[in-house]
């Protein structure tokens, strides 16, 4: 999965520097925009059946139950072909409204309609994926989004450079096409020559198990997307497209690399969680896992807040340095979204559909009211403080959440970590607002070396490497790396 990790992020930086570089902000505001009503689609359509997927189909799988692989196949299949039927209807219906009213770009109603195909090309693609995974074809999952990736950066880049600002169209929809393909080549294989039997009569309770917790999925991911929107439409009502393209920019980098990590870990981490038979299994899973989510992100977060403006002039260009402020609240905001992930993925092992709801309710309410609130004040920063104090907010929750349905208790070492994180980040936020630009590069650069340095013996440590090598902060290190 790493590998195809990083094709991914190279891909979004191939794709996002040739965008920057020929259709500017604004085109990549315009491609924000078509991706939020893509994504909202996708949603609805999709009722959540990824998640579902992996919850229910890892038992089975382990239990060698065909009957259950195939009922489940059936009404995911009936629930995802009815629903995506029905919003490539909307999506044409509505076409003029939706650019008009939402996007408040009329001129994009022609646009509209084509996102219907990127709708099925997306389904296809994200059940072929929680199907493999539930199957724990890791490798076969790897390859599907390698190939995924590679072709998105092909069409993205081919698209535009030949069509100018519509090549966003076929970039956009066209994307997940290889990706799909893939992905059913393997599932065929995965399955095999012999037809998984299905009875028509199962369909109806296999339904009422699998749309509860689908629901509760999907309207909380709507949720998310709906916000996503609404956030975009306030920035473009304030800002115009060239502002939503700049807040787009750095919202991408911190979508990006946080990606980098905790997809690869999602592959593993949900079907084990679903599959836990005890509270004991999943606090120590869940443990486990936080640690090395954070000992991986917490050096390329500080690395990216530490270089912002640069990482902005070499991924996009010098117009998005503007984005540079927004993006370094951003980043203080995912050391708080990891928790966010991890515990939201323990709501949907153990099924808990109005907390996961909840959870999502939460996060946008704190993102999209603060950027109304903040943003005349701040300009793009203040969605960058609103995106922050959302993730507290719900790792907040999720963290009641968790206590009440695990009894859970993070390690001591974690939540060193986490302390570590807490420091460092405040640490960064002084130096960007107290010092002069000099020493503040200086002192961002300083922390974000020893913690990288901490982070590297954790991880080597926790391989089976000896923490009290390292000279000079050996002592700092030995106290926060697990104990032998």
């Amino acid at each position: 999965m790493g590998t195809s990790s990083i094709l991914t992020v190279l891909a979004s930086i191939v794709r996002s520097k040739v965008f920057a570089l020929l259709i500017g902000r604004t085109g990549i505001g315009t491609w924000s925009l078509l991706s939020s009503v893509l994504e909202v689609s996708v949603t609805l359509s999709s009722f959540g059946m990824g998640a579902v997927t992996v919850r229910e189909l890892a038992p089975r799988v382990r239990d060698g139950d065909r009957q259950g692989l195939a009922d489940l196949r059936s009404a995911i299949a009936f629930t995802i072909g009815t629903l995506s039927a029905l919003l490539i209807v909307v999506l044409y219906c509505g076409r003029e409204w939706i650019a008009a009213r939402v996007l408040h770009a009329p001129e994009l109603a022609w646009m509209i309609p084509w996102l219907g195909v990127g709708l099925v090309f997306r389904n296809g693609l994200s059940i072929l994926r929680a199907w493999l995974n539930g199957y724990r074809e890791i490798t076969k999952i790897a390859l599907t989004e390698g190939i995924s990736a590679i072709w998105m950066a092909l069409i993205g880049v081919v698209s535009v450079a030949v069509l100018g600002m519509n090549g966003v169209v076929p970039a956009l929809v066209l994307a997940p096409a290889a990706g799909f393909l893939a992905g059913l080549y393997f599932v065929k294989r995965r399955e095999g020559a012999v037809r998984l039997p299905w009875a028509l009569s199962n369909l109806g309770p296999m339904l009422r198990r699998i749309l509860p917790l689908g629901g509760a999925v999907m309207i909380s991911s709507f949720v998310e997307m709906l916000g996503r929107l609404g956030t975009l439409s306030v920035i473009s009502a304030d800002l115009g497209e060239s502002g939503v393209g700049l807040i787009h920019s750095g919202w991408s980098i911190a979508s990006m690399y946080m990606g980098f990590v905790l997809s690869a870990m999602a592959v593993d981490y949900l079907p084990r969680l679903s599959a836990a038979s005890n509270d004991d299994e999943r606090v120590a899973m869940i443990n486990e896992t936080l640690l090395a989510s954070w000992v991986l992100i917490l050096p390329l977060t500080l690395l990216i807040y530490t270089a912002a403006p640069w990482v902005l002039r070499l991924l996009y260009s010098s117009d998005f340095v503007g984005a540079s402020e927004s993006l370094r609240w951003q980043l203080v905001g995912d050391l708080f979204k990891v928790p966010v992930w991890l515990f939201a993925y323990l709501l949907v092992a153990q099924g808990k559909s109005l907390a996961y709801l909840v959870k999502q309710l939460i996060t946008q309410f704190c993102i999209v009211g603060g950027t109304v609130v903040l943003l005349p004040r701040l300009g793009p920063v203040g969605f960058g403080v609103a995106f922050a104090v959302g993730q507290f907010a719900t790792a907040v929750y999720l963290f009641w959440e968790a206590r009440r349905l695990t009894a859970f208790v993070a390690e001591r070492r974690t939540l060193r970590v986490f302390g570590m994180g807490v420091l460092a980040f405040s640490v960064m936020v002084f130096s960007a607002y107290a010092l002069p630009d000099g020493p503040a590069f200086m002192s961002m650069a300083i922390v974000t070396v020893l913690t990288s340095v901490v982070c590297a013996r954790i991880l080597w440590n926790a391989l089976g490497g000896d923490a009290r090598r390292i000279p000079l902060v050996g002592r700092l290190i030995a106290r926060l790396s697990p104990r032998e």
